[in-house]
Parts: structure tokens; C-alpha cells; sequence
């Protein structure tokens, strides 16, 4: 695995540097988590973005959180469909505030920083040929006014370099997946989606805010493959915490079997 390179920032003129500096000194920025003033040119202060909670332990397929191991029993007993998952952080704390003020708020602005803030902290075995957003439903879209992993996406290619490609749609409305339990969410997304184009192969980095239980990426993630996609990977900026996953023991697969 090595570590995802961000494109380098273009030098910034001498008097645009000071027009920056004089700016932040007159005028600073205030952080949308904790609210106080502060000298980066940023939403959020460095001292908020240190203490977001991160993904440390996790499965290397589904990003659940672990205590111990690689991967946790469910992907042990059964491997998703797609290669593995980059989840960086928790869905709790700062990162929760942040995708809440994102998503429901309408602060379209933080796109730029949770995008820089996943790409920091991706790793990468095989570089994918591009990135597909998993799409809102257009109802969704219409209410909100925006497709915040479209938006996610496109900073995404900004700064990797790797193109998105609206790949996917969503053929029906199903419930809101926050609101159901993990057996009504696979249900929820069962044919939810389709493929807008075909494709010859390829390596597809699929774009997602959180992921609680994984049906919802499963379910596009079958869609891609389908249409001809090699293999898929998950990019998303956070993975719901709670409860710790148990990691795969013979144990725990003779207790799977006896379920």
C-alpha cells in the first residue's frame, strides 16, 4: 500500500501571500465546530481536525471497527463484493458534526475540506481508473439543492487527478437508510440502482459519505460489475462506530453457523 499524493498547491504570488496574511489577521476565520477564531485558511481549526476520532482498527474489507484483527466475521464468513474499504475516520464526534452541517445544513463549502481530509489519509494498493459517486435519488436532490457525494467526488479528482464519472443512478426511492434497521437496509437498497454506461474493465473507486452497514455500497458495487468493472474499492469519509465488531475466530464462525 502506499500513501495517496494530493496534487501540490500552485506557488502563491509574494503580494497575494501578504494580502492572504493581512485577511486572516484583520478578518479570521471562524471554525464551524468549536466556534473560535483561528489563523488557518479553513473551516475548521487545526486543533478540531486533530481530535476527530479516527477509523484506527478496522476490517480491511469493510472498514467495521475492530478491537483486534484484520477483518471481522462477516466478511470473514462471506466477502463483500467489493476489494476493500477506506473509511479514515468514525462517524461520531467533529466528523459527525461536520457531515450533519454537510449534508442536512446546506454548508456545500466543507465539500473541499472533507475531500482533502479523506485524501490525506488514503492509502492505495492498485490507482483507480476513476471515481463514481454513489447518487442521491433526484428527489433527494431537488429537496436538498445539491448531491453531496457528487460534490465530495469532483474535489476528490481535483486533488488526485483521477476523473469522476457520474456512473451510477438510482432507479427508485427507497427509505432513508439512517432510519432502518441493518436487515431492512439490505432490503431497502435490493435493486436500487443501475449503471449509466458500460464499462471495459477498469478499477472504480466508489465515493460515499458514511457507511453503517455497508448495503447501500454492496448494492452499487453489483451494479458496477454488472455493467463490467473489474473490481471495486469503497472511498468514504467516515464509518458508524458503535457496536465494536468482533473479529473472525473459529468461534465467532461457529456461532455465525449456528445462527
Amino acid at each position: 500500500m502506499t500513501r495517496l499524493q494530493s496534487r501540490s498547491p500552485q506557488p502563491t504570488p509574494y503580494r497575494l501571500r501578504h494580502l492572504k496574511f493581512a485577511l486572516l489577521t484583520l478578518l479570521p476565520p471562524i471554525c464551524c465546530l468549536c466556534r473560535q477564531t483561528h489563523r488557518q485558511p479553513t473551516f475548521i481549526c487545526n486543533d478540531c481536525i486533530d481530535a476527530l476520532h479516527a477509523n484506527l482498527q478496522a476490517c480491511r474489507f469493510c472498514a467495521a471497527p475492530l478491537t483486534t484483527g484484520v477483518s471481522c466475521h462477516r466478511c470473514a464468513h462471506q466477502q463483500p463484493l467489493y476489494m476493500r474499504t477506506a473509511a479514515p475516520f468514525l462517524m461520531s464526534g467533529g466528523m459527525q458534526t461536520l457531515i450533519h452541517q454537510w449534508k442536512f445544513e446546506g454548508k456545500t463549502q466543507l465539500s473541499a475540506v472533507l475531500a482533502s481530509l479523506l485524501v490525506k489519509h488514503l492509502t492505495i494498493g492498485k490507482k483507480p481508473d476513476y471515481l463514481i459517486p454513489v447518487t442521491s435519488h433526484w428527489r433527494r436532490r431537488w429537496s436538498r439543492g445539491f448531491d453531496q457525494t457528487w460534490l465530495l467526488s469532483n474535489n476528490l479528482s481535483y486533488l488526485t487527478g483521477i476523473r469522476t464519472v457520474q456512473g451510477l443512478k438510482r432507479i427508485r426511492l427507497g427509505k432513508r437508510q439512517h432510519q432502518l434497521s441493518r436487515q431492512d437496509r439490505k432490503g431497502n437498497v435490493q435493486g436500487v440502482f443501475a449503471a449509466t454506461k458500460r464499462f471495459n474493465g477498469g478499477h472504480i473507486a466508489l465515493i460515499d459519505d458514511v457507511i453503517t452497514t455497508g448495503a447501500t455500497v454492496e448494492a452499487a458495487t453489483r451494479a458496477l460489475l454488472n455493467a463490467g468493472a473489474d473490481s471495486v474499492e469503497i472511498w468514504c469519509l467516515a464509518r458508524t462506530p458503535a457496536p465494536l465488531i468482533t473479529p473472525y475466530t473459529a468461534a465467532a464462525h461457529r456461532t455465525i453457523q449456528a445462527i
